[in-house]
């Protein structure tokens, strides 16, 4: 998996720093380009002064994206295209990320229990619902460095398997050990047959890689797999996101922005 292409989105908070600083550690074997954008609340009135004040607040935020890489270290083999663009935060971020053919999209999130970070939480809960590409989630207070440990929740999809490859391929760039988790409600026999029948398609798809299976029974599966990781700090857990019914959508999007939420881990939600 090449990443080449990402586009993130930033506020400018201190957290922004760390976020991006962690995306060009996961990207940096692939990374080409990168855009940097920055979505404003236009405002509105009628006033003549209006050209004014969004002159205004492009020039202050092509200020902060250029403080914003200067303070990072972004490398300067990397493209990197400044954007300042009026408009609503999630439509202007997807709008934008088909633009400039975005191959990952990636923010920083914040996991605190105030009702205005469960609300971010929601909003990229809905870029990864919406998104055609991956969505990145950085929450603040997750370890930037390389990860040593990356995760991937499996639901035995045909597609999950070409996942896991390409996550042995990112997990081998970076030395990391690659975890494949399945979280069920029950422990029967016909779940660890369909557990030990997946774990036997990847490993012949990946011989002599080194891999974790876990077949996890707990009723939810956000505490399940936040359980599992917490002994690691140095981590990225990865899921895919499946179209479904609405119903089912409502649902899976309650479980992911539980993940956003909760989690102190960097969240790569991938699309299969």
């Amino acid at each position: 998996m090449n990443i080449e292409r990402i586009l993130f989105a930033t506020d400018f908070s201190a957290h922004s720093v760390q976020a991006l600083r962690f995306a060009l550690k996961l990207f940096e074997h692939s990374l080409q380009e990168i855009a940097i954008l920055h979505v404003f609340e236009p405002p509105y009135d009628f006033s003549l002064r209006l050209a004014e004040r969004f002159q205004a607040e492009e020039e202050k935020g092509h200020k902060a994206i250029e403080q914003l890489c200067r303070e990072v270290g972004v490398p300067a083999s990397l493209k990197v295209r400044a954007l300042v663009v009026p408009g609503k935060v999630v439509d202007t971020i997807l709008e934008v990320a088909g633009a400039v053919q975005a191959q990952c999209i990636v923010s920083g999130t914040q996991g605190n229990r105030s009702i205005e970070n469960r609300v971010l939480g929601s909003t990229a809960a809905e870029l990864m619902e919406l998104a055609e590409c991956p969505f990145l989630a950085i929450p603040e207070g997750a370890v930037v460095e390389r990860p040593e440990h990356i995760f991937y929740a499996t639901a035995y999809r045909p597609k999950d398997v070409d996942i896991v490859c390409d996550l042995a391929q990112i997990a081998q760039v970076h030395q990391a050990q690659l975890h494949v988790l399945h979280v069920d409600e029950e422990d029967s026999f016909e779940k660890r047959l369909l557990f030990r029948g997946f774990q036997s398609v990847i490993k012949e798809q990946l011989p002599g890689v080194p891999l974790i299976f876990e077949h996890i029974c707990r009723e939810e599966v956000a505490p399940a797999l936040l359980d599992y990781m917490k002994p690691y700090t140095h981590a990225l857990l990865a899921l895919s996101y499946y179209r479904r019914s609405f119903w089912k959508t409502l649902f899976y999007h309650s479980k992911i922005e539980d993940l956003i939420y909760m989690a102190r881990l960097p969240l790569w939600v991938l699309k299969a």
